[in-house]
This record gives C-alpha cells, sequence and structure tokens, in this order.
C-alpha cells in the first residue's frame, strides 16, 4: 500500500468516526418520539409525525407541558419508571397505553438531557405471554452450562425461532478487530455466513462503542423515509443511543441492501463493559416486532452476555491460579546464576503449556533464559523495545518480519509479549513458528473509497460472497484465552517481584538471609518427610506431583511471609490471605481478633491452613460456585480456638482412610505444638476445631479486625447506627431508592410496600429517617406520615405527580422530592434533615 493511499485510508476512517450516528436527528418512521425535559415537564424535542399518533401537529407541541398532552396516571407511570438505576442504561416499557388514535406500545428511558418517551405501532410478531415464558423458561435451563459454543449455539437457534427473522448469526469480535461467525441459524433459502471473516472497518469504533451500550437495535424496513426530530429552540441535538425509533446513516442502510437486506436486529454481546460479540437478525422484508417480543429478545441477549462474562472470569480464575503457582516457582530463588536457572527448569514446562508456542522468553534484569524455537537475545531484547505496548503492557504480532524488516527470525512468525515494568527490563515473550493460513472472508476485505467533495469516505462492500485469503509468513492468530491468559501471568509476576523490591528494602535483609539459610536446613528435613509420606499405591504420577508440589509451596510461601516479617511473629488474618488468593473472595468468609502466630509455629500452621484449602477445593465447600468457607477464631483462656467450617459443597462422608493432610493436622499439630484437634463430619459441610496453646500465639495490643463504629454525634452516623424506612408499592423504585441511600453510608434499610408493613416495621425497628412515596395505589401514605410526625421521626416524601396535588395540609410543609430523584438531590434533602433533627435537639 502506498503511503498516498494509507493517508487515504486514515481519512475516510476518520470521516466515520464524525458521522453522527448517535444524534442523527430523525428517527424510523414505525413510531414518534418525544423529549421533555428530565423532570418529564416541558416537550423540548418531538418527531414530526407526532400528529399521526397523539393527533396533534409537532409545531403545536413544542414547548407544551406533560400535563396537557396525557393523563396525569400517566404522567405519573413515567415518571415512575424513569425514576428507576435502569432508565438511563436500557429502555423500559410502559405497556400498551391508550392515545387519541388508539392503543400503541410506548417505552421510556433517560438520555443525558432528556426523558425520552417513545410511541410505536404494535409489530408484525408479537408472542404470546405463556409462549415468552417458555421460551425464556429453556433459556434459563441453558444459563447454568459451562460450554459457551454450545450455550451459543442452542441461544442462536431458539431467538430465531422466537423471531421469525430469515438469519439469526452470533458474530465475535478478534483481537485484530475483524469479527467471525460463529454461530448460524437460518432459512434454508438464504445464503450461510458461518466461519466467514468480516474486516474491523465494517463496523468502525464509534459504532462499536455505541452498541456496548444499546441493549436493542432495530432496523425495521431500511427503505422506509426517515422523519426529523423538531426542537425548542437553543436545545442541543437530541442523544437517542438507546432508542429504538433511533434514525440510521445512509452508508448503512446502502451496507444492508448489499447484502440483501430489508430489515435488521441486534443484540449486543457485553462482557466486562467491552464489546465482546453480536447477536444479527437479518431479514429480507420489512420486519417490526412487539414491544413485548422485541423485549423478550433483549432480556435473553442480556443474559447471554452475563454468562459468557461469568464463564470467562471463571476460566481466568483458573488461568490466575496456574499463573501464580508458575511464578512462585519462578521467583522461589534469587542470589545467584544456579539458583535462578534452577528455578527456570522447575517453571518453564509449565510456562509453554499455559499458551499454545513454538518457544518461550524470560528475562529479568541480568538474567535471560529461553526454551523451544526463539530469536536470539539480542532480537528478543529489540523486539522488546520495539513492540507498542497497550496500558495492560501486552503487545502481539503474527509477521515479526514486518515489524522488523532486517532482523533474523529463523522459523519464528509470531510472538506475544508482556512486560513486567516501565523500562521493559523484565517480561515474558511467547512465540510461535509460520503457519500457512487460509482465511475466507464475506467479501473482499479491502477497504472502498470514494471522494464526496473534497471528502474521503468509505463505502459499503458491493457484494459478500465467499473470498479466501492465504497468509504467509505468518503465524497462527493470537487469541482471546492467549491474551487473558499472558495477562493473568503478568498479574502474578508483577505481585511476586513487588514482594522483592519490599524485601530487598528491609534494612535486615542480609541477616535474615543468613537466618533463612539456617532455618532452610531444618525445612528440608520436613520436605523429605512430605516426600516420603504424599501419596498412596492408588495415586498415579501426575496427582503425586502436583501434591508435593502444592506442599512444598505452600512452605515457601510461609518463608515468603516470615522474611518479610524479620521472623517475628505473622498475623493469623495475613496467613489465611496468603492461603485463600487463588479463590473467589466472596466464597471466603473470615472474623476473628487480632492474633499473631509466633515463627516457630508459623510453618505448621500454614501448612495445616494449605491442606484445609486443599480439601475444600477438591472435595469440598470450594468445588461449587456456591460454596462457603467460614473461618473464625477468638482468645479464650490458655490460647486460641480456631474454626473451619464449610458449606454449601458435596454431601460429606467420613473418610475411610487418612493422608499426610490428615496427620499434619491430627498429629503433628499436637505433637509440636500440643494443640488439640477436633473432626465434626455433618452431612452438610465439615467443620474443624484447633486449640492453639498460649506458647503458640501472641495476642499484641489485641486489635479487632472489626472496624469502629461511628460515634452517634456525626450525622452520617444517624443513619449507620439506626434504620431507614422506605415506603413503595413499586419494588423496583424501592430497591432504587435503597441503592442511593447506602451510596450515601445508610446500611440498614427496611422496605416497606403497606401502611400497614411500614407501621409493623416503626413498631419493631428502631427508624431514624424515612422516605415516604405519596401515592401507594388507591392510597396515600399520609397514615404513615403521621405516625412519624407522632414519634418526631423526621421523613421525606417523594412522587410522581406534580409536587403537593396528594399530599394532606398537615404536611404541605414537609420536603417532597418528584420522581426521577436524583442521587444528589436526595443525599442534600437527607442531609437538611439530619441536620435540622440535629439542631431541634
Amino acid at each position: 500500500m502506498t503511503s498516498s493511499q494509507s493517508q487515504l485510508e486514515a481519512s475516510a476512517l476518520a470521516q466515520c468516526d464524525k458521522d453522527p450516528i448517535a444524534t442523527p436527528g430523525h428517527i424510523q418512521p414505525f413510531g414518534c418520539l418525544i423529549g421533555f425535559d428530565l423532570a418529564c415537564d416541558k416537550v423540548l424535542h418531538c418527531s414530526q409525525n407526532i400528529d399521526e399518533f397523539l393527533g396533534i401537529p409537532a409545531s403545536e407541541l413544542l414547548g407544551r407541558s406533560a400535563a396537557e398532552i396525557f393523563p396525569t396516571d400517566m404522567i405519573h407511570k413515567f415518571r415512575n419508571l424513569l425514576g428507576r438505576s435502569l432508565a438511563s442504561t436500557q429502555r423500559i416499557m410502559a405497556g400498551n397505553c391508550e392515545m387519541k388514535l388508539g392503543t400503541f406500545n410506548v417505552a421510556v428511558h433517560m438520555s443525558p438531557d432528556a426523558a425520552i418517551v417513545e410511541i410505536y405501532r404494535d409489530g408484525a410478531l408479537t408472542l404470546q405471554e405463556g409462549e415468552a415464558l417458555n421460551h425464556l423458561g429453556w433459556f434459563s435451563s441453558m444459563i447454568q452450562s459451562h460450554d459457551i459454543p454450545d450455550l451459543i449455539e442452542q441461544t442462536v437457534l431458539n431467538l430465531r425461532h422466537m423471531s421469525g427473522y430469515d438469519r439469526v448469526k452470533c458474530y465475535k469480535f478478534r483481537p485484530d478487530g475483524s469479527g467471525e461467525v460463529i454461530s448460524e441459524a437460518k432459512s434454508p433459502t438464504i445464503d450461510s455466513f458461518l466461519g466467514l471473516r468480516f474486516p474491523a472497518f465494517d463496523i468502525p469504533p464509534q459504532a462499536r462503542a455505541l452498541y456496548a451500550k444499546t441493549p436493542i437495535r432495530i432496523n425495521a424496513d431500511v427503505d422506509a423515509d426517515p422523519v426529523p426530530i423538531l426542537s425548542v429552540p437553543g436545545q442541543k441535538e437530541l442523544d437517542m443511543s438507546l432508542a429504538v425509533l433511533r434514525g440510521n446513516m445512509p452508508v448503512h442502510m446502502q451496507y444492508l441492501r448489499n447484502m440483501g437486506l430489508r430489515a435488521t436486529l441486534t443484540l449486543p454481546i457485553v462482557v466486562e463493559g467491552s464489546l465482546w460479540g453480536l447477536l444479527a437478525f437479518h431479514h429480507r422484508e420489512p420486519r417490526f416486532l412487539s414491544g413485548s417480543t422485541a423485549t423478550a429478545l433483549e432480556f435473553v441477549g442480556q443474559m447471554l452476555s452475563v454468562r459468557i462474562d461469568s464463564a470467562l472470569k471463571l476460566e481466568q480464575s483458573e488461568l490466575q491460579t496456574k499463573a501464580a503457582e508458575l511464578c512462585d516457582a519462578l521467583f522461589l530463588f534469587e542470589g545467584n546464576n544456579d539458583a535462578e536457572r534452577l528455578a527456570w527448569s522447575i517453571a518453564k514446562t509449565g510456562l509453554k503449556d499455559l499458551i499454545p508456542c513454538s518457544g518461550i522468553a524470560f528475562w529479568h534484569k541480568s538474567y535471560h533464559f529461553s526454551d523451544g524455537i526463539c530469536p536470539d537475545r539480542e532480537t528478543i531484547e529489540e523486539l522488546a523495545q520495539t513492540f507498542e505496548v497497550g496500558q495492560d503492557g501486552i503487545a502481539f504480532h503474527e509477521q515479526l518480519p514486518n515489524l522488523l524488516p532486517d532482523a533474523e527470525f529463523g522459523e519464528t512468525a509470531g510472538a506475544l509479549y508482556c512486560a513486567l515494568d516501565d523500562t521493559r527490563t523484565s517480561g515474558f515473550m511467547f512465540f510461535r513458528s509460520e503457519a500457512s493460513t487460509s482465511v475466507t472472508w464475506a467479501g473482499s476485505p479491502e477497504k472502498q473509497i470514494e471522494i464526496d467533495g473534497e471528502v474521503p469516505r468509505l463505502t459499503p462492500r458491493g457484494s459478500f460472497e465467499a473470498y479466501t485469503t492465504q497468509m504467509k509468513d505468518k503465524c497462527d492468530d493470537w487469541n482471546e484465552g492467549d491474551i487473558n491468559t499472558i495477562k493473568s501471568l503478568r498479574h502474578a509476576a508483577q505481585r511476586k517481584l513487588h514482594q522483592r523490591e519490599s524485601w530487598n528494602k528491609l534494612p535486615e535483609t542480609v541477616h535474615l538471609i543468613q537466618e533463612l539459610n539456617h532455618r532452610v536446613r531444618n525445612i528440608l528435613s520436613l520436605v523429605q518427610s512430605i516426600i516420603r509420606q504424599t501419596g498412596s499405591k492408588d495415586q498415579d504420577v501426575e496427582a503425586f506431583t502436583a501434591d508435593l508440589e502444592a506442599r512444598i509451596m505452600s512452605l515457601a510461601s510461609a518463608h515468603n511471609a516470615l522474611t518479610l516479617k524479620s521472623f517475628r511473629a505473622l498475623d493469623l488474618h495475613e496467613l489465611i490471605l496468603l492461603e485463600a488468593g487463588p479463590f473467589p473472595s466472596h466464597q471466603i468468609k473470615v472474623d476473628g481478633d487480632h492474633i499473631q502466630i509466633k515463627p516457630t509455629a508459623s510453618t505448621l500452621m500454614i501448612l495445616i491452613l494449605h491442606e484445609l484449602f486443599s480439601n475444600a477445593s477438591k472435595y469440598g465447600a470450594l468445588t461449587t460456585e456456591v460454596g462457603t468457607v467460614e473461618i473464625s477464631w477468638k482468645k479464650v483462656d490458655g490460647g486460641v480456638d480456631f474454626q473451619w467450617r464449610e458449606r454449601g459443597g458435596p454431601e460429606v462422608k467420613p473418610p475411610t482412610t487418612t493422608g499426610l493432610g490428615h496427620r499434619i493436622i491430627n498429629s503433628a499439630f499436637g505433637h509440636e505444638l500440643g494443640g488439640r484437634t477436633k473432626y465434626n463430619y455433618a452431612p452438610e459441610g465439615i467443620s474443624v476445631n484447633l486449640h492453639l496453646p498460649e506458647d503458640a500465639v501472641d495476642f499484641g495490643d489485641n486489635r479487632s479486625v472489626t472496624p469502629e463504629a461511628p460515634k452517634p454525634s456525626d450525622p452520617q452516623a444517624m443513619l449507620d447506627l439506626g434504620g431507614v424506612l422506605i415506603l413503595d408499592d413499586d419494588f423496583l423504585i424501592a430497591q432504587n431508592n435503597q441503592m442511593m441511600l447506602e451510596e450515601i453510608g445508610t446500611n440498614n434499610c427496611f422496605l416497606a410496600s403497606s401502611n400497614a408493613s411500614a407501621a409493623q416495621i416503626i413498631g419493631e425497628e428502631t427508624i431514624n429517617l424515612a422516605v415516604l412515596d405519596i401515592n401507594l395505589g388507591d392510597s396515600t401514605s399520609m397514615p404513615t406520615a403521621q405516625i412519624l410526625t407522632n414519634k418526631k421521626i423526621p421523613f421525606l416524601f417523594i412522587t410522581g405527580y406534580d409536587s403537593g396535588t396528594m399530599t394532606a395540609e398537615a404536611f404541605r410543609h414537609i420536603p417532597t422530592l418528584r420522581k426521577p430523584v436524583h442521587p444528589d438531590i436526595l443525599s442534600q434533602a437527607i442531609d437538611h434533615l439530619i441536620t435540622g433533627a440535629n439542631d431541634a435537639q
């Protein structure tokens, strides 16, 4: 490609990113749109076709109040829905609403500057309630699957059946930005896209960013004339990112026509906030679904995103555990070439197994190691300085000769690199040899550019027939799994290097190393004993090796911690965290006083903790995603009582034989420390009670790990120490108010849906403040307001109606917030109430 061609392409891509895709200024004609101010009071925007739905010309609607357009109850409903936290991230269906010219589907959502109400006609397909529930029930049964490809395939089949579109495909993005169709369900009369690749520029960055925050995108008819949006003078262009009616860019409509399509629907698959892929629906005729059907499809798309996210996180957790174990081995020794080389020989095979590769290199300061098919050391170091790494410290390339044309790579074609520091004096690099690869694209992947005036623009490809390209001097692609794996490796390595740096800053380092050498002689005797006792006649070599390595690494962790603490007592909580690191934090519950384990007992204690965690992960509570381990301890006369309790794992049965772990806990604990042990093999989970004698522990200043409660004189403490009553008959609104209160420090909320339940809560709990919705269906919250007044408990009202319209005369002085309530406004109102209550005292 010439320099001028490259500049032309760059200019065309930049022009794409200037297209106002979120604020196109028009909508699709299958509905109409109104943009109110954020309080849902005044019309600031409306579509030109509004008279087809409301019987009011657009020119007469702008600037009018909501009360002049919709009944009071409907406005109240809109405000209630707009008050939900989800309203700013997705459309919320308001159901079928009676308008002047008929009954229409209505949805609402919040944009940055407006409350948007969309009104549209019913679609071509309406799922009956029972049919929709059956489809969603099927998906709920599939959601537990750990097999992502199978889950996607079944989802695509089900979505086509639900929607009736000619084709439903799952399109997954690759690290280079291109996409591949990994699953497809289609009509027999339409061409297949399964396995085809689409170039990255088909979906520009701006469009990807919008997909990532838009739960559903519908193009009902690519040939329909757009309807302009009219606005009150002085208003910014209306942001319609979440609007189902949002209009389209002409270039995108031409792209769809070139594919032979008249209608599309798209559901994004979002993982950790980024666009992982798309579920794309194609139809050869105009098509629009009912609101309920579109909502059901939207729900399936969101649940698929959640499940893929969960499965990938589980996979990532397993990778992190493996990477941490390998880095523990790699950084086990420091001080001379022989020690470092020994560490490399232990770790290199496991590192190569982490990511499919033909060779691997690792360097740290003056040490440089490699294994397998790799370039020479100078070339590796030059590559490390040449790679453009991202913020995550990762870079990759599939055609290294293109990156360094003058370098000699031999059989090596590609590299995946992670820098461990900013100077790139430490890092890992994985290499792959050349692989002759053919890629089949949906049409030619070459960019097509035309000059519009003086502006270069990308034009949609005219053909989507299979087009095969041959890739030479290139390795197999570095995929998402490879990238995630090296990220885990980088995190684990940086953690270990940080520990090393911390140790080297200690003033007693030299003395500690000498002391460590002395202690190593003793620990080798313990290692010898572990080797003899690990495993059984029934255990294979791999299992024996895994158990042995895990126990030795546990010993290494104990001695690392002792070194860090200058061979002083170790905090019991810190010892537990050393062993709990690889497991999800929400499954480990730790509670106990500040207690330190003396150096003479630390090695044995961390071995005991290792055996407990190891057994829980192999046979007990940590074999499931819902299992928990509760660890607690307390000071008693003559020492410390320590309890390990598992729940949520497989049914427990007493063991018929005992292994080394049991002997360490049951015998060595008593023999070396004079401690006592008691096992309880209850079916619901094992419990282990240990008594640590007084000479094994140090109580120090007996600090508690539980933070002190705030003083009652602090206004915020009034919320923390007492309760807040939230009275609202809409559970989602009540829950949203609870979330906002928790954000400002309130952790003790009580939800009530009626005056009767509110009265019961006030009678049974300590309530210091209340938030009351005025309207409770067929009644109001005035009875509760009277009880609160009698008890001198401060409160405020919220309402979806105009302020004061339903408030009794006696309570007109009470602060009243109107839905949707902004968190800052709620916080200010509560602060005012608390300050006023304190002043009154």
